[in-house]
């Protein structure tokens, strides 16, 4: 099994120097910056993809460590846009659409996203299977990749 190769769990890795705090509430630093965040949220809200697909598309961008956290973002929606046949090569050369849409399975309106946003989304999955492990269960861990998104920290 091929490890799930992930930029963005860092726990453990040295050398990324220190954490610099910003002040609170500053959620933009470039004009573009809350438009991407709009477009990757509405794309999301289409169902095209789930929560998880969206991480991995971010998490596992080749050039991560460079990109700022609204490029990741914008980066990732480009990859899940493409692998959906969504958008092409040539589209976004040109910086629009070319081709016909892609129909998705829902839309999200702008009347209605503050109310989606006030209402989040849902986090629980159902169960399909009894649990491998009871609570308070003590359990080894693999000091490699996984095959998955992990908060593990880095051996």
């Amino acid at each position: 099994m091929t490890g799930y190769v992930t930029h963005a769990d860092l726990g453990g890795a040295r050398g990324h120097g220190p954490v610099v705090p910003e002040p609170e509430g500053e959620r933009f630093h470039a004009a573009w910056e809350p438009r991407a965040l709009a477009v990757t949220l509405a794309m999301g809200a289409t169902g095209a993809w789930n929560i998880d697909m969206s991480r991995a598309a971010r998490e596992t961008l080749p050039g991560y460590a460079r990109l700022s956290y609204y490029e990741v973002w914008i980066h990732a929606l480009e990859v899940l846009l493409r692998e959906r046949g969504m958008l092409a090569a040539d589209e976004l050369a040109a910086g629009h659409a070319l081709h016909p849409p892609v129909p998705v399975p829902r839309l999200l309106h702008a009347a209605d996203v503050p109310a989606v946003l006030a209402a989040g989304s849902p986090t629980e999955r159902p169960v399909t299977r009894a649990p491998r492990y009871a609570v308070g269960q003590g359990v080894r861990l693999r000091a490699a990749p996984g095959p998955h998104h992990t908060r593990l920290p880095r051996a």
